[in-house]
């Protein structure tokens, strides 16, 4: 096959929105995920879309300065969309952080090698139970879904209103906190009546040094209870991966021109 200039400029506009995603999109954004695989896969992707991509109706720029722009704007696209998934696991791995408050152990935050940043035991093994859940249900697959149908919904080079799809993401943050309670709830509860518990020995018995023992009951309670309550934690899970995907509808409908 001949190419030409023409056709090497839609390949870059398709491999840039492809890279938004990547940069933001979870499990794909890890820093474990090693970048040459990233790479291959990108140009992967890229060139098995470049067959099915729509032609874009308006002329590529010929100025190299708008092109530029264009790819950026591509890039912003995919960005956005991987945005809405990296809300989700964010406010997933919060409930992890809350549970690792409430028993303690934020004292003991370690460096977590796939985020970069320092998390506590609990956001950790929450995060992987939502990962092997998320692969489980072909979440990866559905994200992969999601950005070829995004070359029908948001065509290249279209005029696109990134300021309503911006504000959709930013009102997603307020369900950060919503998702992290629901999800670290058992656990406050169980840890509040052990306080209380505490609270009333300490009364009764003032020898007893109830913040030492605190230190021990809670971490090994905590870990119990986060147990017994990922058969639960799933079915929520997957409602909550539910919502992600309405809301990423919601964003190719707010990025349409008014």
């Amino acid at each position: 096959m001949a190419l030409n200039v023409l056709q090497l400029e839609i390949f870059l506009l398709i491999i840039a929105r492809i890279a938004g995603i990547f940069v933001t999109v979870p499990i794909l954004s890890d820093n474990i995920v090693s970048r040459s695989f990233k790479a291959v896969f990108m140009v992967t992707l890229a060139f098995l879309l470049w067959f099915v991509v729509p032609f874009p109706e308006t002329r590529l720029p010929n100025d190299m300065l708008l092109f530029m722009l264009a790819v950026g704007l591509e890039f912003l696209i995919g960005y956005m969309l991987g945005s809405v998934a990296r809300v989700v696991f964010t406010g997933i791995e919060a409930a992890g952080d809350l549970m690792g408050a409430q028993m303690g152990l934020s004292v003991a935050s370690m460096l977590d090698p796939t985020t970069g940043r320092q998390s506590v035991v609990t956001a950790r093994l929450l995060r992987w139970v939502v990962i092997m859940i998320f692969l489980m249900i072909d979440g990866l697959h559905f994200i992969l879904a999601a950005l070829y149908k995004s070359y029908d919904a948001l065509p290249l080079l279209g005029v696109w209103n990134f300021s309503n799809a911006a504000n959709e993401i930013a009102g997603m943050v307020g369900t950060i906190f919503s998702i992290a309670v629901q999800l670290a709830a058992p656990v406050m509860l169980v840890i509040f009546l052990l306080d209380f518990a505490f609270g009333l020995i300490s009364r009764v018995a003032p020898q007893v040094n109830v913040f030492q023992l605190g230190f021990q009951i809670k971490p090994a309670l905590g870990i119990f209870i986060f147990m017994l309550m990922i058969p639960l934690l799933m079915e929520r899970i997957v409602w909550i991966i539910g919502i992600m995907v309405e809301r990423l509808t919601y964003v190719f409908f707010y990025m349409q021109p008014t």
